[in-house]
């Protein structure tokens, strides 16, 4: 995927940027003005605002799918609930499930359902 804009602004938020290059295979996934990234995961992005620069933690399923692993640091760490635009409330994520499933969307195009909880029965 190529996004070239000189004099068009690109806002990119809660979207995962890895193992990209360049045409002329510099190592530079993502140039420019950096400050439109928010809320975003690409090795260029570290230290910039509220974006992540580590491993997504991507899990291929036995279908070839690949999703966020349960452990991945993309979970619950996209645009937080008081930021988030009307929109995105009644959005689904790429599989079809709600967006927010918790009290932050998750980086990338999925969003993870809330982990199990510990069922405790008391007599």
């Amino acid at each position: 995927m190529t996004f070239m804009c000189e004099r068009v602004a690109l806002n990119c938020k809660n979207t995962i940027i890895r193992g990209n290059g360049r045409l002329d295979e510099s190592s530079s996934d993502v140039a420019g003005d950096l400050s439109a990234f928010e809320y975003c995961l690409a090795p260029e992005l570290s230290g910039i605002g509220q974006n992540l620069a580590v491993d997504p933690m991507l899990a291929q399923r036995e279908n070839g799918e690949w999703r966020l692993h349960r452990d991945s640091p993309c979970r619950n760490a996209g645009t937080p609930a008081n930021e988030t635009p009307a929109w995105m409330l009644g959005a689904f994520d790429f599989w079809g499930q709600p967006r927010i499933a918790q009290r932050r969307v998750d980086i990338g195009a999925e969003e993870l359902p809330p982990a199990n909880g510990t069922l405790l029965i008391l007599k």
